[in-house]
């Protein structure tokens, strides 16, 4: 956590539909991400709510970002020590685990697909590759640009 005094957990969402939002939280005394998506219309959970531990974590970490992509009707979610978790929208209890990079920092998607990432001094572009060995996407890094900076994507009119 930013702040040690705070026992709250920290959180993040992304708008799924008009209608459905996916909230994903990290209680980090209990090193527990959780994550669940809500109905807004009808003002309910939908489906149940999911949670992994994550083993040898820090007071340090927390979410940072929940992004949902349209192109692969998937949902990300992203913490500060590295962790990503992939998700299917449509069952987000099937989700997976894995890990980028240390101590991640400002991040956008673009157009569903590109992950951008800045960290300490330096900016890394991930993508999901498919790992021939696991026969399963993973996020992969597949350019770096040793200047730091910041990221900040805005998009156009392309899917007005």
């Amino acid at each position: 956590m930013v702040c040690h005094n705070l026992n709250e957990p920290f959180l993040s969402c992304v708008f799924i539909d008009p209608e459905r939002v996916f909230v994903a939280l990290f209680y980090n005394f209990k090193h527990t991400h959780y994550h669940f998506t809500y109905n807004m219309t009808e003002r309910r959970l939908e489906g149940e709510v999911s949670s992994i531990t994550f083993e040898g974590q820090t007071l340090n970490n927390y979410v940072i970002q929940a992004f949902f992509s349209e192109d692969t009707d998937e949902l990300y979610v992203f913490y500060r020590e590295g962790q990503a978790i992939t998700m299917p929208r449509k069952d987000t209890k099937a989700f997976r685990q894995e890990m980028l990079a240390q101590n991640l920092g400002q991040m956008e998607l673009v157009y569903g697909q590109a992950l951008v990432v800045v960290v300490a001094s330096e900016i890394f572009f991930f993508r999901q590759k498919l790992d021939d060995v696991k026969g399963i996407q993973q996020w992969k890094e597949y350019f770096k640009i040793d200047n730091g900076g910041a990221c900040c994507y805005t998009p156009g009119n392309v899917r007005i």
